[in-house]
């Protein structure tokens, strides 16, 4: 049998062994090509026989393919390491066939290990020239900014601008002669005519038709919004898509028209390509402003703006759009022509000059401040005042060295910094206005049927409306956290980077770093985080949705309702924990290693949080206390508010709070006045004088429960003989109540009654009797005191 199973086996890994061969000789030979082309493309690179942009579209194709190959060998390695483990060491007296499969696998892997050190060394030769070409990208961009161009302030600067235009004009009437004498060839100048004015009108009307249904669909999501939770940013949100959405879509619709109908040369699509975007970007800035920018619409603190200043704040950032695509308009027009150095030097300056103006206009303090109409009241502006005085300070810094580089000839740096501070401060607004639209969502979701499951306000709600306050701080700070990351690369990307240094910093922070072997990425810690966070707040919402939609409605009791939301709170905690490791890439079964070494440190120095914690599940489990009992311990007497992981609180009905540990809880006697329910018994004692007829007083003790409403009659109330006292005989009646936690009423109640009973029925209250007897030990003494009487 022995011998069968030996057979099967080396069957097996013959198989698998004839295809791994056949596909290690494939992969191979990629990497082989893969080593010659990166050998070849840097010859190419050092010898400037390629561009900057396509080399690095090759290599970001070829460190994709090798760590996919990598990720393939590697598994594959792994694979012929388990199928040697399970041939196992040589050993005398093994047949023939087991040696040839050992070695033929042992062979295997020395290739396949070779293999994956020439992918390793591809990767870093790809890594290096990336590493170049973004240093030698970086180097050119500085140089381009730092290089002086001819000041705007000279003579001979306008001379020479005068000259390329004249230029510019000649080559422009050359071009589109040639480009009339083509179409005239192709088609009559009314063909010509009629296609531009069907355009035109098509375009148009696709666009009044498109933005009257958007409209209309915005109406009715806002109308139905506001029924939920008034202002709200989502319809208006939905108003600005359906304002941009139909000139966005149309000026496509024409870009495309026009190309294809060939109404421009070829060489002007880049032109208009840059021209639709532009318009579509100024679009989007003019009704975001327009929607947001309002003392309804705005966001968080510009609400409280005035009205004068939101339509400033908009007119100029709607400006600030137009004045930056027509730059890039022009830009892309004049990219298509030679000889235009100093045009391109006029339009940087003039743009630069206008967004320096823009710029100041707009960081006046009176357009921030939101209490104008008080004069002499001390500035209030949207932002803390520090901050605002600190952010405004360093824009006018950056823009008076904008202005000096426009007059010193540095035109090409004064404009980047200039547009780089218009385009990060609109992307500022609109991240503004994403992330309150956002937040808002997620408050709209979670306070859905709050309010209407509980419309009456207890204890559960203002319980519920905390936990749900707190659940907005952590949703907000996700929010913003998650926005933030998002934005980091959008801008960076406006700052000045492109997109091969974001990716270079991005693989760096991915690769992570290593702790006692084990691998650890920012990203994954990162999305470690968040999954974290995504999971407790699904369990905030799990528990909101139990208590309010569920136990309510079975009305549960309180206790049993926060025992319930508690547990679920621990199980969304582990869960939420474990997924979080898992995410990490952290190996679970290392954990046995940390419980070991947490087993030592509970067993010294946790050893009472531990306690606290096991006592708290018991009292969640077996329930001898829940939130609302009023119980007396040895801490103090009072009514349970929260049960919590270490400890109890417990509110005395003098309004203070106590913190009880939970294994005080568990390990000492305690009295709860309403374990299993609010029955109590109360028991008033009174006195009357030795001269009165107990049989009498009885009659008249037992009439006085059916006169106080909060006594129930069944138990029925006890009148008692309870001894006789000092000045006194003692009576006691003992009645009971529906709820115990009136019992000072009730027992004020019988106080009072019994007082008037017997007030009426002329019983006697004694009070306590004294006989002083005085005792002379020294007669003598008493002889000498004589009185001293006063005299009035």
């Amino acid at each position: 049998m022995r011998g069968i199973r030996l057979l099967f086996l080396i069957i097996a890994l013959l198989g698998m062994a004839g295809a791994s061969y056949a596909q290690l000789a494939e992969t191979r030979s990629e990497i082989e090509q893969q080593t010659s082309e990166l050998s070849d493309l840097s010859s190419q690179l050092s010898q400037d026989r390629i561009s900057m942009g396509e080399a690095q579209a090759e290599l970001e194709e070829k460190i994709a393919a090798a760590e996919q190959m990598q990720k393939a060998l590697r598994a594959q390695e792994e694979n012929l390491t388990q199928r040697l483990g399970w041939l196992g060491d040589a050993a005398e007296g093994e047949t023939s066939e087991v040696s040839t499969q050992r070695n033929q696998l042992q062979s295997e892997l020395d290739t396949l290990q070779t293999m994956l050190g020439q992918l390793r060394t591809n990767i870093s030769t790809i890594q290096r020239l990336e590493t170049e070409i973004s240093e030698y990208r970086r180097e050119t961009r500085f140089n381009r900014l730092t290089e002086r161009s001819d000041s705007l302030v000279e003579a001979e600067t306008w001379s020479q601008i005068g000259r390329e235009l004249s230029g510019l004009q000649t080559s422009s009437q050359r071009d589109f002669g040639a480009w009339m004498a083509h179409q005239d060839r192709k088609q009559s100048t009314f063909v010509l005519i009629a296609k531009i004015v069907g355009i035109v009108v098509l375009t148009g009307a696709l666009t009044y038709w498109l933005r009257r249904w958007l409209e209309f669909q915005a109406g009715r999501l806002n109308r139905g919004w506001d029924r939920i939770e008034g202002q709200y940013t989502g319809p208006r949100l939905v108003a600005v898509l359906a304002r941009t959405a139909p000139a966005i879509i149309a000026g496509f619709a024409m870009y495309q028209a026009i190309l294809s109908f060939e109404l421009v040369s070829v060489s002007m699509e880049p032109v208009l390509r840059t021209i639709w975007l532009g318009l579509a970007v100024a679009s989007f800035v003019d009704s975001s402003a327009r929607i947001f920018l309002t003392e309804q619409g705005a966001a968080s603190s510009l609400a409280k703006l005035s009205p004068s200043n939101s339509r400033t704040l908009r007119f100029g950032m709607t400006l600030t759009a137009l004045v930056i695509a027509l730059d890039a308009a022009i830009a892309s027009i004049l990219h298509q022509f030679s000889n235009v150095e100093t045009l391109q030097v006029l339009r940087a300056g003039t743009t630069a000059i206008l967004l320096v103006g823009f710029i100041l206009f707009l960081t006046r303090k009176s357009l921030w401040r939101t209490n104008l109409d008080e004069p002499d009241a001390e500035p209030i502006y949207v932002m803390n005042r520090q901050v605002f005085r600190f952010f405004r300070f360093s824009v006018r810094i950056l823009t008076g060295f904008a202005l000096l580089g426009v007059l010193l000839g540095f035109v090409n740096a004064a404009h980047a910094l200039t547009t780089r501070i218009c385009l990060i401060a609109l992307a500022a607004f609109f991240l503004l206005f994403f992330r309150n639209f956002v937040r808002e969502t997620i408050d709209l979701f979670f306070s859905a049927g709050r309010h209407a499951d509980e419309p009456k306000e207890t204890e559960a709600t203002a319980s519920s409306d905390a936990d749900s306050s707190m659940a907005g701080v952590w949703s907000d700070m996700l929010v913003d956290s998650l926005l933030l990351l998002a934005a980091l690369p959008i801008l960076l990307l406006l700052a000045g980077f492109d997109w091969l240094d974001l990716s270079l910093i991005v693989r760096e922070f991915a690769d992570g770093f290593t702790i006692a072997g084990q691998r650890f990425s920012p990203m994954q810690i990162l999305f470690g985080i968040f999954a974290f966070l995504v999971v407790m707040a699904l369990t905030r919402a799990l528990q909101r949705v139990t208590d309010n939609r569920l136990l309510s409605r079975i009305r549960v009791e309180d206790g049993v309702r926060n025992s319930l939301k508690t547990l679920i709170g621990y199980v969304g905690l582990g869960i939420a924990f474990m997924t979080a490791i898992g995410m990490v890439g952290f190996d679970l079964s290392n954990l046995a290693i940390i419980a070991g070494a947490l087993s030592v440190g509970i067993g010294f120095g946790l050893q009472s949080i531990v306690n606290n914690f096991v006592s708290g599940l018991i009292l969640l489990f077996e329930r001898p206390i829940k939130v609302g009992d009023w119980i007396v311990t040895t801490s103090g007497e009072g009514i349970v508010k929260k049960i919590s992981v270490r400890s109890t609180e417990i509110e005395t009905f003098d309004r203070s709070s106590i913190i009880v540990p939970n294994s005080e809880l568990i390990s000492s006697s305690v009295t709860n006045w309403t374990h299993k329910n609010t029955l109590g018994r109360v028991t008033v004692p009174v006195g009357v004088a030795y001269k009165e007829d107990p049989d009498r007083i009885m009659e008249i003790l037992q009439k006085i429960p059916e006169k106080v409403e909060l006594v129930l009659e069944f138990p029925e109330p006890v009148v008692l003989f309870s001894g006789f006292g000092d000045s006194s005989i003692n009576f006691e009646i003992r009645a009971f109540i529906a709820d115990v936690s009136k019992s000072l009423a009730a027992r004020t109640q019988l106080r009072v009654a019994i007082f008037k009973e017997f007030r009426d029925e002329g019983v006697e209250i004694p009070f306590p009797q004294r006989d002083l007897n005085f005792r002379a030990a020294d007669d003598t003494f008493l002889t000498k005191v004589k009185p001293v009487i006063k005299s009035e």
